[in-house]
């Protein structure tokens, strides 16, 4: 009981005590065991804390509007922290499964979302998961293959939205928190769910972790260190990988040579790319595909165009650069868009925007006021500057090297029915800014999807 209360103190000074300004603390409270014995315990800490910036304290419940019990559990949880003089705030999500979606899944993600969005800069967020909360997250990894990453379990602290996500319990048992909660005569709920076996964490909590403790007491202690050891080893690993990728940057932003990859082992190939792909927001796809990207894109000749697909993204090859791109493209407007030069924005419905800032010098001739916006569809030409003839303009974006499924993707402006411009890239003969005192047109294409 002392135990769990010295825990929270070290907690409050090791994070609140030299700050410049307080937080504003948020305490997850479901109502159940765990989260009762934090919200009671931190209540008390709170009180008698003599930080001289003391954070803003809130509760905050989220109904999932699962169970027919939720909104009881709602007003217990509203009362409890009545009693405690804790401001409560309760919030609301609804799930829409899909076949073979997972009910457990969708509710965190969707509880995680709620909470996200609450956090200001440099807030917290306190779960009060504990050490057999971090040996079932251990076991669900591991019976899923995960590797080193997965098996780091849960961090006590890590960022989260603007903030950050505290486990101040990681290092108690459950039966500690329960001890707190019979001392302290707690009443909390019990979710009728978590009985509910079908669920693969409920079966481990249930089923597995009796055995495994009824043979190794201290088999949860035992997996949390585990845990902390694959943390460092993937800090490691993720080092390893950052400077892999500095290494390794493409011709193009925000790619990899495949020429410099493939210096690299089989491992050290896999570990970049894995580093790539989640440090561009990306789920990890599957080894499977992972494995298919070493043999189908690593190693393919450079004039060919692997696609490696998962989900909404794919890995492509265009010559010795690899791209990682959403599947799920902007539709391309059809009907052309009159563009007037004396506008700095223009919105191409969902699609991008055109940007024209008045540059000394540069860009299209200031004499132009208004022009047509189009897409390639073949047959264009345009006439470079100082030369007599005019160029086909899939040629240009070849010599270019502009990936192929870009080519279609990038604006072109006409003043009637010439080709002046193409955004980006060049403009025509006749038609750019050639006085280094006048102002032009600089024009730039924004579109996270090209």
């Amino acid at each position: 009981m002392d135990s769990i209360n010295k825990i929270l103190e070290q907690f409050w000074e090791a994070n609140f005590q030299a700050l410049s300004r307080p937080p504003t603390v948020w305490l997850a409270y479901s109502g159940g065991l765990d989260s009762h014995v934090l919200v009671h315990s931190l209540a008390g800490v709170r009180h008698v804390s003599d930080t001289c910036l003391t954070p803003s304290v809130k509760v905050v419940h989220i109904n999932h509007n699962i169970s027919p019990n939720s909104d009881m559990w709602e007003q217990h949880c509203r009362k409890v922290c009545e009693n405690l003089n804790l401001p409560f705030y309760a919030l609301s999500i609804s799930l829409d499964l899909k076949s073979g979606e997972s009910l457990e899944e969708q509710a965190r993600n969707l509880r995680y979302a709620k909470l996200s969005s609450l956090m200001e800069d440099g807030d917290f967020l306190l779960t009060a998961h504990h050490q057999n909360d971090q040996a079932e997250t251990f076991l669900l990894q591991l019976l899923r293959g995960a590797g080193v990453k997965g098996l780091s379990a849960m961090p006590e602290c890590k960022k989260f939205g603007n903030g950050f996500q505290a486990r101040p319990f990681l290092n108690c048992t459950r039966e500690m928190l329960h001890e707190y909660a019979k001392h302290h005569e707690l009443q909390w709920i019990d979710d009728e769910s978590n009985l509910k076996t079908e669920f693969t964490r409920n079966y481990i909590r249930q089923e597995l972790s009796p055995i495994l403790k009824q043979r190794w007491p201290d088999f949860a202690a035992n997996i949390a260190r585990s845990a902390s050891h694959c943390a460092e080893a993937n800090e490691l690993l993720e080092k390893i990988a950052a400077e892999d990728c500095v290494e390794a940057t493409g011709q193009f932003p925000n790619t990899l040579s495949i020429s410099k990859l493939n210096t690299l082992s089989g491992a050290r190939q896999k570990n970049a790319l894995r580093y790539f792909i989640v440090n561009n927001n990306v789920i990890l796809p599957s080894t499977a595909k992972l494995q298919q990207m070493q043999l189908c894109i690593l190693q393919s000749r450079s004039d060919k165009s692997p696609i490696v697909s998962w989900g909404d993204f794919e890995l492509r090859r265009f010559k010795d650069d690899i791209f990682l791109l959403q599947t799920k493209d902007a539709v391309i407007p059809r009907s052309e868009v009159t563009i007037n030069l004396q506008e700095s924005t223009h919105d191409i419905p969902g699609f991008g925007q055109i940007q024209i800032v008045k540059t000394q010098g540069e860009g299209l001739n200031n004499k132009l006021k208004r022009l047509s916006l189009r897409f390639r569809k073949g047959g264009e030409t345009l006439r470079l500057p100082n030369r007599k003839h005019h160029s086909d303009l899939k040629k240009l974006l070849q010599q270019w090297n502009v990936p192929p499924w870009q080519r279609d993707r990038i604006p072109l402006l006409f003043l009637e029915k010439q080709l002046i411009a193409v955004v980006g890239y060049a403009t025509a003969h006749g038609f750019g800014c050639d006085d280094q005192n006048a102002m032009g047109y600089s024009i730039k294409f924004v579109n996270a999807t090209c």
